[in-house]
């Protein structure tokens, strides 16, 4: 198999730096700030909609939840392919933005509609109009957030040198920008959407899409190099047969989508046998089309995207197992206020936005000196992080307050550490990605890191499905008993983070070889 290269290797955009970065990257990161916005705020809104609105069970919440969250971070390695071979990333971005403007108006119409309907929506169950138009809805936000998500961190790697000292400070900030997305869409979409309506919290995060559409737009010009659109092929070359058959598979993708959605139980089949494609097909391109450094430094680029699976199967309990401990047993109130649930998932991104220039500026102050740590070693340090989230949260059930409900504050501080894992992750980890990555297969390695919060989500799933209460247990267990269950639960998630620490220190000095003296 031959893997098409892009039209330019490397190829920066020649319109100027703005405080040392290219402009092009600032465009771009207002665009992924207001796509998370738009993500997040379903995201934030999701397991309380399913259950309150289409009153399912835990289970069933979290699987349609974990199907979702898996399914986003597949599609983007169709992406990344589609980008590579035939759309250029550029485009690939537009089009999955209009997409998701698609899906967000598609969400609220089938509030709407529900309302407009009443009570009979709720008796035809899972056949019933309004559940397939928000499942449809749903699948038109992941075959968009698919074509955009890997494309645009992509473009941003492509902003930079190779060997850029300024690349990691780069995703830095773009990563800032996803949080920025993510913090505004919790605290607004997540309020409006439990306060004054589902309808006007998906409406709300379907105006931030927009928003960052326009922007993309209007800042094309900061994103052309020498040469051109320093991003791929451009659409004109496919001719109108090829591209009216590349039309007609996404939207057989959607409807395939709109279908698989509310069918968990065949989704692991979906998510296993689609990783074990793309690993092979990686393992593939690194016997047959590279050379030894490039594959070695794509066999390294595979344990960290194991680092970063792992990590996501971790910390996806926040939109699912943790998000309903939130909403029974955390104290909420700050005096007379009180906090809504969907907001706290809030929280470990408006940390993040609080510590990245620290991060920033602690990756520089250390680099100075000769102390940075390896990539390897701050990959490892995510999972201690999380490890020690766990362990907080688990101390913190052993002291509730006279009500029962656990203090604030512990959650807080898993939050914390969650935040302090994400900033070591997230962009190292995917600055390492475009680093190591052979130019040819870039879009292709971009979207494999994806489809390991794909695997992490669907994993996740099925962690929080030993958190789930069944209707009865809600309605007959005290307080007490609810937080020994969850007790145990976090415990054990604590007691494994700190094991995949353990086992990926021990895989560092093999890391460090095989990236051939990329740091």
């Amino acid at each position: 198999m031959t893997i098409a290269s892009t039209a330019t290797d490397d190829i920066r955009p020649d319109s100027g730096t703005l405080f040392g970065h290219p402009k092009g990257l600032y465009v771009l990161f207002l665009t992924e700030m207001w796509e998370r916005f738009s993500f997040y705020g379903v995201r934030a809104l999701l397991v309380f909609f399913l259950s309150q609105r289409f009153l399912f069970s835990d289970a069933s919440a979290f699987g349609i939840y974990g199907s979702y969250s898996a399914l986003v971070y597949i599609y983007p390695l169709l992406g990344g392919i589609l980008a590579d071979r035939y759309f250029g990333y550029n485009r690939s971005v537009m089009y999955g933005a209009v997409l998701m403007v698609m899906g967000h108006i598609g969400l609220v119409l089938q509030e709407l509609y529900f309302k407009a309907s009443g009570s009979a929506e709720l008796l035809g169950g899972a056949g019933s109009i309004a559940q397939n138009l928000f499942y449809l809805s749903l699948a038109f936000v992941i075959a968009g957030v698919g074509l955009l998500k890997s494309n645009i961190s992509t473009m941003v790697g492509k902003l930079y040198p190779r060997e850029s000292q300024m690349r990691d400070a780069g995703f830095t900030i773009f990563n800032w920008g996803i949080n920025i997305g993510a913090t505004l869409a919790a605290f607004s979409c997540g309020y409006v959407g439990q306060t004054f309506g589902w309808e006007y919290g998906f409406g709300l995060a379907g105006a931030g899409m927009v928003i960052g559409l326009i922007i993309f737009i209007a800042g094309q010009k900061f994103l052309r190099g020498p040469g051109g659109w320093a991003d791929g092929k451009p659409l004109e070359r496919l001719g109108t047969r090829k591209t009216l058959a590349l039309a007609a598979f996404v939207g057989f993708s959607i409807l395939v989508t709109w279908q698989l959605l509310p069918r968990v139980e065949i989704l692991g089949y979906i998510v296993i046998g689609t990783v074990i494609f793309a690993l092979s097909r990686a393992m593939y391109i690194g016997f047959k089309e590279l050379n030894r450094i490039e594959r070695e430094r794509l066999w390294c680029a595979l344990i960290f995207w194991s680092i970063w699976s792992t990590y996501a199967a971790l910390v996806e309990q926040m939109g699912s197992s943790i998000n309903l401990f939130n909403e029974r047993l955390v104290n909420r109130h700050f005096g007379a206020i009180e906090v809504r649930s969907a907001q706290l998932i809030g929280v470990t991104s408006l940390l993040l936005l609080l510590l990245a220039p620290f991060f920033v500026w602690l990756w520089g102050f250390l680099d100075k000196r000769g102390r940075n740590p390896s990539t390897p070693a701050k990959l490892c340090f995510a999972h201690y992080a999380l490890a020690s989230g766990y362990t907080i949260i688990t101390i913190g059930t052993l002291w509730p307050d006279s009500s029962g409900r656990v203090n604030l504050i512990w959650v807080l501080a898993m939050y914390l550490c969650f935040a302090v894992a994400a900033l070591v992750v997230g962009p190292i980890g995917l600055s390492a990605i475009t680093r190591l990555a052979a130019t040819r297969v870039l879009g292709f390695l971009v979207g494999l890191w994806m489809l390991g919060v794909a695997l992490g989500s669907y994993v996740a799933s099925k962690i929080a499905g030993f958190s789930a209460l069944s209707p009865a247990e809600g309605a007959t267990l005290q307080n007490h008993e609810i937080l020994a269950h969850y007790q145990r639960f976090f415990g054990t998630l604590a007691l494994a983070g700190i094991a995949l620490a353990i086992g990926f220190t021990l895989l560092a000095p093999l890391m460090k070889k095989w990236m051939n003296g990329l740091k």
